[in-house]
């Protein structure tokens, strides 16, 4: 996954006794990471990557155009809402 931004920060932050980590102040604010967010924890080769979670398409993954399916938390986007009924008319 290729880095979009390059924040340079010079702080550094400690593992808690609860395997916790502060993210700093001056990254929350540039990633509009707010109290309560959901956070995404990756494998990005030589080093873990963190990102702010967003809901995408539980078919093809597409952040686009997304509605939510009943209750179930998940969401799908209208590309595939689109074919899916295709699918039915022709059945």
């Amino acid at each position: 996954m290729a880095m979009q931004k390059e924040i340079l920060i010079n702080e550094v932050r400690s593992v808690d006794e609860v395997a916790r980590v502060v993210i700093p102040r001056s990254l929350r604010a540039v990633y509009d990471i707010g109290e309560g967010d959901e956070i995404v924890f990756f494998d990005a080769g030589n080093y873990i990557g963190l990102r702010k979670h967003r809901s995408s398409c539980c078919l093809c993954g597409s952040l686009e155009d997304l509605s939510p399916v009943g209750g179930s938390g998940k969401s799908i986007c209208q590309s595939c809402a689109r074919e899916i009924y295709s699918f039915n008319l022709k059945s």
